[in-house]
């Protein structure tokens, strides 16, 4: 990750969120990369302490847990439908 990287993400999601009418709060750790001083209006950004990557990494492992068992979920849910919809062609 750098700096440059980090700034066009903030824009990029920033505008998205503008044009959903959202606003999002994001929780970078504190990577000198994630630092910026640019004006966002629908991203707030909320710095971690310091010292907390060890509390933190547990509710990760969580988090990513739980992201990868609904995305192969709706995969499978997915491919299902679509070997359904082909079958029923035939």
């Amino acid at each position: 990750m750098t700096a440059n990287i980090f700034r066009e993400f903030l824009m990029s999601l920033d505008s998205r969120m503008q044009n959903q009418l959202r606003k999002v709060a994001l929780i970078p750790d504190r990577c000198r990369a994630h630092y910026t001083n640019i004006n966002l209006t629908n991203v707030d950004l909320f710095y971690l302490q310091p010292n907390t990557t060890s509390k933190t990494q547990p509710l990760d492992a969580g988090i990513i847990n739980s992201m990868k068992c609904s995305y192969k979920k709706r995969l499978i849910h997915k491919l299902y439908y679509h070997m359904k919809q082909r079958l029923s062609l035939n």
